[in-house]
């Protein structure tokens, strides 16, 4: 669904992707395909709402420890999910510098000096670009800063949602335990 949404979301993207060839959308015509591709957008809504629950249901069973528990939980968790954003993000600037087809330091460099440079590169590296609006080398890296604000924000609302049991049961009847 992300593979299609962002190959085919629009007749621009189309040509930009494949040198101005086009595509051959038989049985379906274009109209069709850029259609059902903007609805796959949906699946990014998917992710959060997976990001969330799965991020829910370990820090759910963790809240007895403490702060420094969720706190603990909540950098592992981070420095483990830039672990596989280094191991893409590394080798995507490399081969955009070889084959000079994306050169980074324009980029980073964002109209300022080295330092600039080096902290952008820095604020991107650690998935924070989007979430403190410096240049990121590729756009669609944007969910890390998503995934980081739910890793760190979370686990403290769910810590206060149990501590004053705002959702328990029997004060609010629709709602959910929290357990």
């Amino acid at each position: 669904m992300m593979l299609m949404h962002h190959l085919f979301m629009s007749r621009t993207k189309i040509l930009e992707r494949t040198d101005g060839l086009g595509v051959d959308f038989w049985p379906f015509d274009e109209k069709q395909v850029i259609s059902v591709s903007l609805s796959f957008k949906i699946c990014v809504s998917i992710f959060v709402f997976i990001t969330a629950y799965g991020t829910y249901r370990n820090i759910a069973s963790r809240t007895e420890g403490g702060a420094s528990e969720l706190a603990c939980y909540s950098i592992t968790r981070y420095v483990k999910l830039l672990m596989s954003f280094h191991a893409i993000m590394i080798p995507s600037i490399l081969f955009g510098t070889i084959s000079r087809l994306r050169n980074p330091i324009p980029l980073y460099m964002d109209g300022g000096g080295r330092i600039r440079m080096l902290f952008n590169l820095l604020i991107d590296y650690l998935g924070l670009a989007r979430a403190l609006g410096t240049p990121t080398y590729n756009g669609t890296w944007w969910y890390l800063s998503v995934a980081a604000f739910l890793l760190f924000v979370l686990p403290p609302v769910i810590c206060l949602v149990k501590k004053t049991e705002v959702f328990h049961s029997s004060s609010h009847p629709y709602c959910c335990q929290a357990s």
